[in-house]
């Protein structure tokens, strides 16, 4: 890459960077794909003014400014939950995860993502209104 080259064009954007120094804090760091378990917002590893002023277009409300997707606590709810034991990620289907995280913008709320047979199983259980 150049300075001043285009890298792609799109109205939420999505890069990172895969840094083999930093590992994220995965609970069961084996169920992810290596390049996962090294991936990191993009922001630290530009020019400062270059990442200031991208920081400065994104509307999260919390930290990391730049964003996560590594929420796991060990003996807490909050992080990924996979529903067939010792499945690795890339064996499984969206069908067999959950999620509780912080919201991607505003980071006090809490949010569960889950869908497909999870999903199904959890609106049959609910009663009707």
């Amino acid at each position: 890459m150049k300075t001043g080259e285009v890298l792609g064009r799109g109205t939420t954007p999505d890069f990172g960077v895969f840094d083999r120094t930093k590992p994220n804090a995965f609970i069961r760091p084996s169920r992810y794909e290596p390049l996962m378990r090294y991936a990191q917002p993009p922001f630290g590893y530009l020019k400062e003014d270059i990442s200031s002023r991208m920081l400065s277009l994104i509307s999260r409300t919390g930290e990391p400014k730049g964003g996560s997707f590594v929420y796991d606590q060990e003996g807490r709810l909050i992080g990924n939950w996979f529903a067939v034991p010792d499945a690795k990620l890339h064996e499984m289907s969206w069908d067999d995860m959950l999620a509780f995280a912080p919201h991607y913008l505003d980071t006090r709320r809490i949010e569960m993502g889950f869908s497909g047979r999870l999903w199904s199983a959890f609106t049959s259980a609910s009663p009707s209104t």
